[in-house]
C-alpha cells in the first residue's frame, strides 16, 4: 500500500485536529504567526515553522516520537519538557533526537532546546542561542555562538568553551560544574566548579 500523507497549513482563524486512520505521515506548514504545534502521535510528523517564533511541544506517551522539526525563521523552540523520560538532543541534521527509541530530528533552524524533567544531554549549534536543562543531572555543550545555558535542578555539566560570550545558570546544584572561557563569558551563575 502506498504511503499516505496528509498536508494541513494553519493560518490565524483556523486551528484543526487530524484523525483518519489511513494517514501514515502529517505536514505542518506553521506559516508566518506564532505558533504552537502539541504532538502526541507514533505517525511520522513533519514541522514547517516558517516565519516568526515557533514551539514544538513534545507530550507524554509511550510510543516513539518520530517528529522532524525546522524552525525556519523566527525564535523556534523544541520543548521536550513533558517527555516520560530524558532526551539526548542535538541541534543538527541528524536524527535520534528525544528519549531512548525516538526518532526526532531537531534542525539547525531551531534556536531554543527545553529538556525534560529527567537527566538530558543537550548539544547547540552555530545558531541556538539557549539551552534549558530543566530537572535531573543535565549534560548541557553550547554552540559556537553567543547562548544562554541552564542547568535548572539537578547536578548539571555544562560546557560552554566556545570563544562567545555566553550567559551561564548552573542551577546552584552541590555538584554542577561549568567548564568556561572564563574571560569570554558574559556571565557565570550559580555553579558549585568552574574549570577553563
Amino acid at each position: 500500500m502506498a504511503q499516505r500523507s496528509s498536508r494541513y497549513r494553519r493560518n490565524k482563524s483556523l486551528a484543526a485536529a487530524v484523525s483518519c486512520s489511513a494517514v501514515r505521515r502529517l505536514e505542518l506548514d506553521l506559516g508566518d504567526a506564532p505558533d504552537h504545534a502539541v504532538i502526541a502521535t507514533p505517525l511520522q510528523v513533519e514541522i514547517e515553522g516558517g516565519n516568526g517564533p515557533d514551539r514544538y511541544v513534545a507530550l507524554a506517551n509511550d510510543w516513539p516520537s518520530r517528529v522532524d522539526f525546522d524552525g525556519g525563521i523566527g525564535l523556534d523552540t523544541a520543548n521536550y519538557f513533558y517527555a516520560t523520560a530524558g532526551v539526548d538532543v542535538a541541534v543538527d541534521v541528524e536524527g535520534g533526537d528525544g528519549r531512548p527509541g525516538d526518532e526526532d530530528r531537531i534542525r539547525r533552524g531551531v534556536e531554543s532546546v527545553v529538556g525534560s524533567q529527567f537527566a538530558d544531554v543537550l548539544a547547540g549549534s552555530a545558531r541556538t542561542i539557549r539551552l534549558a536543562g530543566s530537572d535531573g543531572d543535565d549534560q548541557i555543550t553550547g554552540g559556537s555562538g553567543p547562548e544562554e545555558l541552564f542547568g535548572g535542578d539537578g547536578n548539571d555539566r555544562i560546557d560552554a568553551r566556545d570563544g562567545a560570550p555566553d550567559t551561564i545558570d548552573c542551577g546552584g546544584w552541590a555538584l554542577d560544574r561549568a567548564v568556561v572561557d572564563l574571560d569570554a563569558e558574559a556571565s557565570i551563575t550559580s555553579c558549585a566548579e568552574i574549570v577553563s
